[in-house]
Order: C-alpha cells, then structure tokens, then sequence
C-alpha cells in the first residue's frame, strides 16, 4: 500500500480503537484490507440480483470499476440465496458517485 493511504488505513484503525469497535471489527477490516492489496479487488457488498443491471449501468457511466459475481457469501462464507457478490478495482477510490448513480437507476 502506497504510503499516505497506509497512514490513512492507520489513522482509520486507531480511530476505530478510539470508538471502542469490537477488536474481531478491526481484525476483520485489516485482513480484508490485505486481501484487496494481494487481489487488486476489495468486496463492496451483496446486494439483491435484481439490482444487477443498475449496478451494471452505474459502473459503466461513473467509469467506476465495479463488477459482480454471481454467488454472494455471508461473513461466515455461507452462500445467501439471491444475491449477488459486488466488488471493485477501485479499492482505494470514494464510490460515493457511483452509489448515488446506482440508486437514481434504481429510484431511490
């Protein structure tokens, strides 16, 4: 990890100690970290498969690099059933203009 986002990843943790989060929270945040640093690909969140196609879309007009994988998983890595896994290459990138283009496709 680049320098300054390793300080800001730190500075996020600490805060996150500050707030008292429970420490498996922390843990979980910095091995997921490291996996989106090892993969180049950092998992968003699961959303329903009939938000596909507006995942899709927002993507491609924010130029985000968001995708979806067809099985979304629960944090015990139980498959949960109609849903969809949805993941970035921008894993370092503020998605704030992609979830509001996602949610105005949506309608919400």
């Amino acid at each position: 990890m680049e320098a300054n986002k390793r300080t800001r990843f730190n500075n996020l943790i600490a805060l996150m100690q500050q707030a008292n989060f429970d420490t498996r929270d922390i843990e979980k945040l910095e091995q997921d970290m490291e996996i989106a640093e090892m993969t180049g690909s950092a998992f968003i969140g699961n959303h329903q498969k009939s938000d596909e196609p507006f995942l899709k879309q927002a993507a491609k007009d924010t130029e985000y690099q968001v995708y979806v994988e067809p099985e979304a998983f629960d944090y015990l890595g139980r498959r949960v059933i109609g849903y969809i896994g949805v993941y970035t290459k921008d894993i370092y990138k503020d998605h704030g203009k992609f979830w509001d283009r996602f949610k105005e496709l949506r309608g919400h």
